[in-house]
């Protein structure tokens, strides 16, 4: 398998930090967004794509945590396919934040971040 090449060269324990760093948020995140019903949003900030924060919050805690997180273990463990692992948490990070500000209909310095993160 052709070894996939990043945007930018990071070395492995920056990866794995990287990575489980937005692993962990995102476990984080999608908890709190269930626990708090939003975190102080209103559901009509989602402009009726959900009735309640619960479906987003355990997309981001399992899809999203699940992915980065097992993205981070691949590399620490240096799987063969750790960076096959790592694209694909990427693409779905980068997925999550697209629709996130496309059903939100804003944009906020953390998204910018985690869209940075991402492409790292």
């Amino acid at each position: 398998m052709p070894k996939l090449q990043s945007l930018v060269q990071l070395s492995r324990p920056t990866q794995v930090a990287l990575q489980l760093f937005m692993g962990i948020t995102a476990l984080a995140g999608g908890v709190s967004l269930i626990a708090t019903d939003g975190l102080g949003m209103e559901p009509s900030n989602m402009h009726g794509w959900f009735d309640s924060f619960l479906i987003p919050g355990l997309l981001l805690s399992i899809v999203v945590g699940g992915a980065t997180t097992t993205a981070g273990i691949a590399q620490h463990r240096e799987w063969r396919s750790a960076d096959l692992v790592a694209l694909v948490a990427a693409a779905i990070m980068l997925g999550w934040i697209s629709i996130e500000m496309s059903i939100l209909q804003t944009v906020d310095a953390l998204q910018v971040i985690y869209v940075v993160l991402g492409l790292a």
